[in-house]
C-alpha cells in the first residue's frame, strides 16, 4: 500500500505552533481552574479514612472513604487524579 497524503497527516506530524506574544507583554501560561469541589471532597475522605484507623477507630468508614476517593478520582485526567 502507499501513503496517504492528507492535511491531517501533515498537520499531526508538525508540532501545533502557538502565536507569539505581543511585544511587551509576557508570554501567556495556560492555567485551568482549581478543581476546588473535588479537593474538598478529597479532604473529606481524607478525613473519613483517619478516623477509620486508630486512635479513633471506627473501621466502617474506610469504605464510604475509599469508594468517594475512586468517585473523584474517576474520569479525571491524570494530573487532577494526582491532585485530588
Amino acid at each position: 500500500m502507499e501513503p496517504v497524503e492528507s492535511r491531517v497527516a501533515e498537520s499531526l506530524q508538525q508540532p501545533a505552533e502557538r502565536a507569539p506574544a505581543p511585544p511587551g507583554e509576557p508570554p501567556r501560561r495556560l492555567t485551568g481552574r482549581l478543581p476546588l469541589p473535588r479537593l474538598l471532597g478529597a479532604a473529606l475522605t481524607g478525613l473519613l479514612l483517619y478516623l477509620a484507623f486508630p486512635p479513633v477507630d471506627l473501621p466502617p468508614l474506610a469504605v464510604p472513604a475509599v469508594a468517594g476517593l475512586v468517585l473523584l478520582c474517576r474520569g479525571q485526567a491524570l494530573r487532577i487524579g494526582a491532585l485530588v
